[in-house]
C-alpha cells in the first residue's frame, strides 16, 4: 500500500486519496519536489532586486495556498515570477503571454484561467502547469522549466533543454534565484 500511494503520489500531488493514504502510512504529508539534474551547490545565487522581492511579497497569501495545493516549493513559485514578470501583475511579452506567471491564452484556457490578470487565478494557473510540466518531466525541474518557457514540445523534441539562448537563460536564472531564496 505505501508503494502503490508513493506511485501515485508521484503522478500528481493533486490526487487527494494518494495524500490521504501516504500520510496515514507514514505520518507525514507527502514531500515537496526538488530535483536537480545539477545539484542546488553548482548554482550560482543570484537575488532579484528589492523592488521585485517587495512586489511579490504582495502575493505571499496566494502563493502559500498555491504551493500547499499543487505541492511546489513557495520559493520556486516565486522564483518563476520574478524571472517571468518581476511581480507585474499586468505584464504583456512580446509573445501574449500575461500577469505575473506569463501564461499564454490558450494555456491558461486549458488550466481554468478566466482572467491572466487576476493575481490569484494566473498564480494558481501558472503552478498547476509548472506541476504538470514536472509530472510530464518525471520530477526534472530544468526540463519543467524549459517546458514552462519554451512548450513541452520543444523539450520533447530537443530531447531536453532547448537550444534557444532565451530558455537556456531562463533555467538558470529561476534556478539562480530559487538558489538565492534557499529551502522555505
Amino acid at each position: 500500500q505505501l508503494n502503490l500511494s508513493d506511485n501515485i503520489s508521484k503522478q500528481g500531488r493533486g490526487i487527494g486519496i494518494a495524500q490521504m493514504m501516504y500520510k496515514q502510512m507514514t505520518g507525514e504529508n507527502i514531500p515537496t519536489r526538488h530535483a536537480y539534474s545539477v545539484p542546488p551547490s553548482e548554482i550560482k545565487p543570484a537575488s532579484f532586486s528589492e523592488n521585485t522581492a517587495t512586489k511579490i511579497s504582495k502575493y505571499d497569501d496566494i502563493i502559500e495556498k498555491a504551493s500547499s495545493e499543487y505541492g511546489i516549493p513557495k520559493n520556486l513559485i516565486k522564483s518563476v515570477i520574478a524571472a517571468e514578470s518581476a511581480g507585474n501583475h499586468t505584464a504583456v511579452s512580446p509573445a501574449g503571454a500575461k500577469g505575473l506567471m506569463q501564461l499564454m491564452d490558450g494555456t491558461a484556457q486549458d488550466l481554468g484561467v478566466n482572467n491572466s490578470f487576476n493575481p490569484e487565478e494566473n498564480i494558481f494557473g501558472g503552478t498547476n502547469y509548472l506541476n504538470k510540466m514536472l509530472n510530464k518531466f518525471d520530477g526534472s525541474l530544468e526540463l519543467a522549466l524549459a517546458a514552462y518557457n519554451a512548450g513541452p514540445g520543444n523539450v520533447e523534441k530537443h530531447n531536453g533543454i532547448p537550444p534557444f539562448d532565451e530558455t537556456r537563460k531562463y533555467v538558470s536564472r529561476v534556478l539562480s534565484y530559487n538558489s538565492a531564496l534557499g529551502e522555505e
